[in-house]
């Protein structure tokens, strides 16, 4: 399964850290690592809606894997993160509710609406998440309806700033 890296951080950096995640998951793969390199050529050409929607998915893969240093990759220092229940998190806070498995994903599916820019380094993204997770041993399905907003930082690496859910009432 390919992770996608923290996106725009320069081609040599984005080479090793696919090849290294390769390297560990898949190591006589030829076929994984020509993916690698067509992976790499998309990050060159600029931000867009396409690498924009990848970062997101990105994001849903590694939920979905608890990956927490990925996650940590994609996520901005200055995160603010509603969840659909309205309790809020920071990016330090989450990461260690995920690593400790407060908050475990066991899987997550994302069904995109509507993706556009703010500004040239600034996207919104309008999804709805299908997910099953344990919060303090507690199973739930959360349907919920989110907005994010990825930003492409000074240092020039794109990471989710925002995200806010809200509950989808079943039907």
């Amino acid at each position: 399964v390919l992770m996608w890296p923290p996106l725009s951080l320069g081609k040599s950096y984005l080479l090793r850290f696919m090849q290294q995640r390769f390297r560990d998951e898949h190591p006589q793969s030829v076929v994984k690592q020509e993916k690698v390199k067509m992976d790499l050529e998309l990050c060159s050409v600029g931000l867009n809606e396409t690498l924009v929607k990848e970062a997101e998915l990105a994001r849903e893969k590694a939920l979905a894997a608890n990956d927490v240093h990925l996650l940590g990759a994609l996520f901005s220092e200055k995160l603010v993160f509603v969840h659909s229940s309205g309790s809020e998190d920071d990016r330090h806070s989450l990461l260690e509710k995920i690593a400790s498995r407060r908050i475990q994903y066991e899987s997550v599916r994302l069904q995109p609406f509507k993706i556009f820019p703010l500004k040239a380094d600034v996207w919104a993204l309008w999804w709805k998440m299908d997910a099953k997770i344990v919060v303090s041993a507690m199973p739930r399905k959360i349907i919920s309806s989110y907005v994010t907003v990825w930003v492409l930082e000074a240092d020039g690496v794109l990471r989710l700033a925002l995200h806010q859910g809200v509950p989808v009432n079943a039907v």
